[in-house]
């Protein structure tokens, strides 16, 4: 568009954005916004692209800008409070959400539907930072004084948060609607937490029926071991082969510093070229391979992105934090729903 000479207009940048938001790559989300800067001189962009680039930002791992472009926003929407309240929650930063919520409320910006969004991001950060009555008061709250309709998404925020506290199984049992595979999923992964084998197991037979992958057997099987049932887990592991489970592919991505995405595969291939990896602290998932290529290929100073779309093993994590140590770059690990920063052997998680 722009060796055409065709100017781009806030469609266009929505659109770009998006794109920045997906892959993380902070270097493209700043060469957008300095168009963005120069096209703003004929006409100021509209709200929803500040908005977007809210997002954007915080994606893309730069908190601080994220915040910067929403304090001089004017005329904020509940959209714009949204975009940033998900930011620091995205970022697992869930007291900053919360305060940020109370200025919301308190300037009479009240979130109503269709954006009761915004309860999904404060629910989250609740369950992040394991604030039950937090997150008990919001879910009324939002029902019963805004009148609003409890989403599946709440409800699975509400298991989440319950199941860090060990009482997650009523929820999932009392929603007015069919729980589905991510609601099993999530009651699972709190009995994995907890050590529970009997909740984890009525989880499991309910979730084995609709999904045809292995991870929630993966997971059981972890449960059985933690609690030295090896013998609940041999049947756990025979049962997955005899009905022969898919194994998910764990893809990882890491975003270079010209920005170009390089995509590592389980079997030691980082895009088409074999990347010769050992095994570190018993572990050997795509994303920490990625990270080890990424060593390899990226200066001291910078920083590291690696993109994936699970959730990283506590393995995986902890030897994330002692690589961490070994350079001056910040190392960003970004999944789904939230992000890890790890630098001199700490994690903005803990």
């Amino acid at each position: 568009m722009n060796l055409e000479g065709i100017k781009p207009d806030d469609v266009s940048f929505l659109g770009v954005l998006s794109a920045c938001s997906s892959t993380g790559c902070l270097r493209s989300c700043k060469r957008i916004h300095s168009q963005l800067e120069l096209a703003a001189v004929h006409s100021p962009p509209d709200l929803s692209v500040e908005n977007s680039l809210v997002t954007a930002y915080a994606k893309c791992g730069d908190l601080e800008a994220a915040e910067r472009i929403f304090q001089r926003i004017p005329g904020k929407n509940v959209v714009s409070w949204t975009a940033m309240l998900t930011a620091y929650t995205f970022h697992g930063n869930g007291s900053k959400a919360l305060e940020l919520y109370d200025k919301m409320v308190g300037q009479s910006i009240q979130p109503d539907s269709p954006d009761s969004v915004t309860y999904v991001s404060i629910l989250n950060s609740c369950s992040h930072a394991g604030l039950l009555a937090q997150a008990r008061h919001f879910f009324v709250s939002m029902v019963e004084d805004h009148c609003l309709a409890a989403w599946p998404d709440h409800w699975k925020c509400m298991v989440d948060v319950l199941g860090r506290a060990g009482r997650a199984e009523d929820v999932v049992r009392n929603m007015p609607f069919q729980p589905d595979v991510v609601a099993w999923n999530t009651l699972l992964g709190c009995c994995k937490v907890h050590g529970d084998a009997r909740r984890g197991a009525l989880a499991f037979k309910v979730i084995v029926k609709a999904d045809k992958t292995d991870a929630s057997a993966v997971m059981m099987q972890d449960i059985y071991e933690k609690l030295s049932m090896f013998k609940e887990k041999q049947g756990t592991e025979r049962e997955r082969k005899e009905k022969k489970a898919l194994k998910k592919q764990g893809l990882s991505f890491w975003s270079d510093d010209n920005g170009k995405v390089h995509e590592l595969w389980p079997d030691l291939r980082c895009g088409n070229k074999e990347n010769k990896l050992t095994e570190y602290g018993g572990c050997m998932h795509s994303k920490l391979k990625c990270l080890k290529y990424a060593f390899g290929h990226t200066k001291p100073e910078k920083v590291i992105l690696i993109l994936k779309f699970i959730k990283m093993c506590i393995n995986c994590h902890d030897a994330t934090r002692d690589l961490s140590q070994q350079r001056k770059g910040i190392i960003t690990i970004r999944e789904v729903n939230s992000c890890h920063f790890f630098q001199n052997g700490k994690c903005s998680c803990e």
